[in-house]
């Protein structure tokens, strides 16, 4: 898989700067189970968790930063590794705090993080609790991650309202339960005029809930729950997502979103 978001997991910490800690000495190699897993760590600009997801497949390691695309972990021995594709970071796994918990660092040139880890790698639920184990991984399942992370990439972080519209078929339609409904250009004009970047705006999959179903002959639908974070003010709305992806000879275009049941979170489940 292409390594995009390599570039995220890195100006998050060099840029967007989390909780600086002391460094973390690496220990004895452990086992892959006690390794995987959601690992949280906080931001310190607006105090916000976000998860590190660290996966085994096929005897390699990779390190996700919230919903950015995952990237490879090279090892270096022991519970020692590094950032494939970016030779200066370092992600270290320790068991100091005790033997019940695994601790995981992150060592850049100009900063260091740590996060704890809070669990197994679990599917999590869907929209009704639900158990869909098919939909949750696979190529196609990965396919769409990453459209997913270039779509919201473009808008969120670079608002770049070019590359955003480009994702979308010229028909696309959005259903919002707040909004209404908004079609093509009258849609789509809006990325011109919006860049949440600048309104201290980001999103944020919730891990776990994302479920990917194939459509014979068309493409692929989406399904999830995702976080609207504000920084200026600290608040959080959740919402569950449903986005219709067509496979086109140009790659993945969205034709239909839905995005509804917008709820406030209280502070204590954010």
């Amino acid at each position: 898989m292409t390594v995009y978001t390599l570039e995220f997991l890195v100006r998050s910490i060099l840029i967007c700067g989390l909780v600086p800690v002391a460094a973390v000495g690496a220990q004895s190699a452990s086992p892959a189970a006690r390794i995987t897993g959601d690992y949280v760590v906080q931001d310190k600009r607006d105090g916000m968790p976000h998860t590190i997801r660290v996966g085994r497949a096929r005897g390699t390691y990779s390190v996700q930063w919230d919903s950015n695309t995952p990237t490879t972990l090279v090892s270096r021995g022991g519970a020692d590794f590094r950032i494939a594709a970016d030779t200066s970071t370092r992600i270290v796994f320790s068991r100091e705090l005790s033997a019940a918990h695994t601790l995981l660092m992150i060592s850049a040139p100009d900063d260091t993080v740590r996060g704890l880890r809070v669990g197994p790698m679990r599917p999590g639920t869907g929209f009704d609790g639900d158990d869909w184990a098919a939909a949750r991984g696979g190529a196609l399942f990965d396919s769409l991650s990453v459209a997913d992370s270039l779509l919201f990439d473009a808008y969120f972080v670079r608002c770049d309202a070019a590359s955003t519209i480009a994702m979308y078929t010229a028909d696309a339609e959005f259903y919002h339960d707040r909004d209404g409904l908004k079609v093509g250009a009258a849609a789509l004009d809006a990325f011109r005029n919006d860049c949440p970047r600048d309104r201290g705006m980001r999103r944020a999959i919730v891990p776990g809930t994302v479920r990917v179903f194939g459509i014979a002959g068309y493409g692929a639908v989406q399904l999830g729950r995702h976080r609207f974070i504000e920084s200026k003010g600290g608040n959080v709305t959740e919402a569950k997502f449903i986005q219709l992806w067509q496979r086109t000879p140009n790659g993945w275009r969205a034709t239909k979103t839905i995005s509804i049941d917008h709820r406030q979170q209280p502070r204590a489940s954010r």
